[in-house]
């Protein structure tokens, strides 16, 4: 779902200011939100795979054989762009744990990782503002918001019904 990292970028940040201004006797309650979002990370995570092999099934197709150890050659080009792909791949995982789903510190730097690329723009915007370049921007449609409402719905309710939440106990 390419929506996912768009919503959750924008709801992490409202529901973190969101926590920040309430009373601490429904505090829990926007933790238990905030759990559910970051476990929507792990749908981001599939469509990141997918797109993975999608460009596995496309070097394939041009005759390129991809094999462990040439992996880790094209891995150490670049180390802090393969280090931080697979943060990103693997960071939604600790959200299934119930003390670590709703905490801060994970969810502000799963939101860094996400948006690395928009943060990067940014900064060559300010640092060198005569250069311009062209950025493929998708187009979301109402269809992509509630899609992804229903998803964060089902996946509360899911949470809910496990136990899982912050706010539940066992």
């Amino acid at each position: 779902m390419p929506f996912v990292d768009v919503a959750y970028s924008y709801l992490a940040l409202v529901f973190l200011l969101a926590m920040l201004l309430e009373r601490k006797n429904t505090f829990s309650y926007g933790k238990s939100l905030l759990a559910a979002l970051n476990v929507t990370l792990l749908f981001f995570v599939v469509y990141k795979c997918l797109d993975y092999y999608q460009l596995y099934k496309m070097a394939q197709i041009f005759g390129v054989s991809i094999t462990f150890n040439g992996m880790l050659k094209l891995m150490s080009t670049n180390k802090w762009e393969a280090f931080k792909n697979i943060v990103v791949l693997l960071l939604p995982f600790l959200f299934l744990f119930k003390k670590l789903s709703a905490n801060v510190v994970l969810t502000l730097s799963a939101l860094t990782l996400v948006k690395w690329d928009f943060i990067e723009r940014t900064y060559e915007k300010i640092a060198y503002p005569n250069i311009t370049k062209s950025y493929y921007q998708h187009e979301y449609s109402v269809f992509h918001v509630l899609n992804y409402g229903c998803l964060f719905i089902a996946i509360y309710a899911l949470l809910f019904l496990l136990k899982r939440l912050p706010h539940q106990a066992k």
